[in-house]
């Protein structure tokens, strides 16, 4: 981080009287630093609101259909998450990528790591949980 922010730092300069003035660094960090915190404050705002959309939550099932691992389950791959692809596994919702699982993985842990303002793993429900209609059977009992 400390090489981008000395490129940003040479980069940007305000024109003052026809004259090119390079910003004191410390006053561009300081920008820096306001601004992402005022995304990530923004971030869990909208993670406060967040569901997600009943088609995502379905072709994330339907990808799982791909998993043949016993760990991480695929219940762990789901509550992560992912959606499973041919060679990678995506979150549809901040796009980032990840292959090689290995058994002791946290698909979540993994996640949040990875994208830690992603508004999936902000939400503390993130999954639409819509009455799923069941239906009704006759039962029977025998001795």
């Amino acid at each position: 981080p400390a090489v981008e922010m000395q490129k940003i730092y040479r980069s940007r300069q305000l024109l003052t009287n026809n004259h090119y003035q390079l910003l004191p660094y410390t006053d561009i960090l300081i920008s820096f630093e306001n601004d992402l915190q005022e995304y990530k404050n923004q971030r869990q705002k909208l993670s406060e609101e967040f569901i997600e959309e009943k088609s995502i939550s379905i072709e994330r099932e339907k990808s799982l259909l791909k998993w043949s691992f016993d760990k991480p389950s695929r219940y762990d791959i789901s509550k992560g998450g992912w959606i499973i692809y041919d060679n990678y596994s995506k979150c549809p919702h901040c796009h980032i990528q990840y292959n090689n699982w290995k058994s002791d993985d946290n698909p979540l842990l993994i996640h949040k790591y990875l994208s830690p303002l992603c508004l999936f793993v902000l939400s503390t429900n993130p999954f639409n949980y819509e009455r799923i209609p069941i239906k009704k059977m006759d039962e029977e009992f025998t001795d």
